[in-house]
């Protein structure tokens, strides 16, 4: 079941998918095909599974093509070729559903890269951030525009189970 009960989990296009996307054009959140409101959604970000690299969209709607970088963070190798922007890719939680949120737009890449600098700095022990999505800054970039989605962290929360390896829930399982 989707966030919004609108499509499966099964990773399809057609039915649902686990990726979600910004659109700055539409000033507006998608799931698979299905535009859905950020608004009152509980986001929980997974800080540890962020990934920074390039990324490259595939022609006439093709999956993009993704290189990353060994450790997030660090110093970025030169793009791979042409047409690569600098992209990021984040697990995390929308209601208790695991989704991933993958991006090379300029707009979310801003938007991650704020809110991250954010949780980098305030992160109590091993907690992941429960943020809420607040609005979108409308900003002109060199000779274009873009939308940068504006997150705000509302406290600290334990690891959701969704959001677990299967490693963890071995463990745990062993453990009970």
């Amino acid at each position: 079941m989707s966030i919004l009960g609108l499509s499966s989990n099964s990773g399809d296009e057609k039915t649902g998918s686990l990726f979600i996307k910004f659109k700055p054009s539409a000033n507006a959140w998608e799931e698979g095909k299905t535009e859905f409101e950020m608004k009152d959604v509980k986001i929980v970000f997974d800080m540890d599974s962020v990934k920074t690299g390039w990324m490259k969209w595939g022609e006439d709607g093709a999956a993009p093509d993704k290189v990353w970088a060994e450790k997030a963070g660090t110093d970025l190798f030169p793009p791979p070729g042409e047409g690569y922007k600098l992209a990021f890719s984040i697990e995390l939680t929308l209601n208790d559903e695991r989704r991933i949120w993958e991006s090379n737009g300029t707009g979310a890449v801003m938007g991650l890269d704020a809110i991250y600098d954010e949780m980098a700095r305030t992160r109590e022990g091993d907690k992941l951030p429960l943020c809420r999505y607040t609005r979108s800054e409308a900003v002109k970039i060199g000779m274009g525009s873009t939308r940068i989605p504006q997150f705000e962290i509302v406290e600290w929360v334990e690891r959701p189970i969704a959001l677990s390896s299967v490693d963890d829930a071995q463990s745990a399982a062993a453990e009970w």
